[in-house]
């Protein structure tokens, strides 16, 4: 039972190990004001979700300064896989939102990503990998803020 246990243990280390990605300290000169990773952000992404849905890991970022906000959240799953799948449910209820808006499908840095204005933010989603990513902005140039933060996840 030991052997087991200290085995479960290496590999989940391992695959942490593994997202090597970093929010970024700064988003178009605004500082990282909150970040959460690891099992407390899976919970806060279950919160928002209102459901329970596998994740390796996950991190909640969030950049603000006077009116400007910016918040990013990044879900890891076990596989591409599972991240697509994540993603394509994910999709296909934005139509039927009473609270995202006008979507639409961007290109940006090479990524195919969603738009969806709601929640007074300008909001992006997309699937990188086995990561799915949203970020919304508000009151700032959301494109310059995408395009830095993909440059940045596929470095």
């Amino acid at each position: 039972m030991r052997v087991f246990i200290l085995v479960l243990v290496m590999c989940v280390s391992f695959i942490n190990m593994l997202w090597s990605y970093e929010p970024p300290k700064k988003l178009l000169n605004i500082n990282l004001t909150r970040l959460v990773k690891g099992n407390e952000a899976i919970e806060e992404i279950h919160r928002l979700h209102g459901t329970r849905f596998p994740l390796v890991d996950g991190f909640v970022a969030e950049y603000s300064f006077k009116d400007k906000l910016i918040i990013m959240w990044g879900s890891k799953s076990k596989n591409e896989y599972e991240a697509k799948r994540l993603f394509e449910e994910m999709h296909r209820k934005m139509p039927h939102s009473k609270v995202f808006m006008g979507l639409k499908k961007v290109k940006i840095a090479d990524i195919d990503a969603y738009y969806v204005s709601g929640m007074d933010m300008d909001n992006y989603y997309f699937l990188l990998k086995d990561t799915n990513y949203w970020v919304a902005v508000k009151n700032n140039d959301a494109v310059k803020v995408m395009e830095q933060i993909i440059k940045g996840i596929k470095k």
